[in-house]
């Protein structure tokens, strides 16, 4: 995610599930940049109002790929989901 913001985007967190079912990936908002390449395009899964290209490191996954636990065959998600904007946690300060 870190990555993501020195590039200068900003990076969302995809919360799948609770407690210690809980997962957790980075998500582009689909801008006009990203809906340009249809391949992304397609790919895109809708939240809400928005269109969010998941970025899950797993292997063998592209980007906008969603292993099966997370979506059943019908497309529909299998737990409860939140998208929040991602900050970076603030740098400790050393004691002098």
């Amino acid at each position: 995610m870190l990555l993501l913001l020195a590039v200068g985007e900003q990076p969302y967190r995809l919360v799948h599930g609770t407690e210690r079912k809980e997962w957790h990936c980075a998500a582009l908002k689909l801008d006009d940049g990203l809906a340009a390449d249809a391949e992304l395009a397609k790919r895109a899964v809708r939240v809400g109002r928005s269109r969010w290209l998941l970025l899950i490191p797993d292997a063998g996954l592209q980007p906008g790929d969603i292993p099966a636990e997370l979506r059943d065959p019908a497309g529909t998600w299998t737990a409860s989901i939140a998208v929040d904007p991602f900050t970076p946690p603030e740098e400790k300060k050393s004691k002098p």
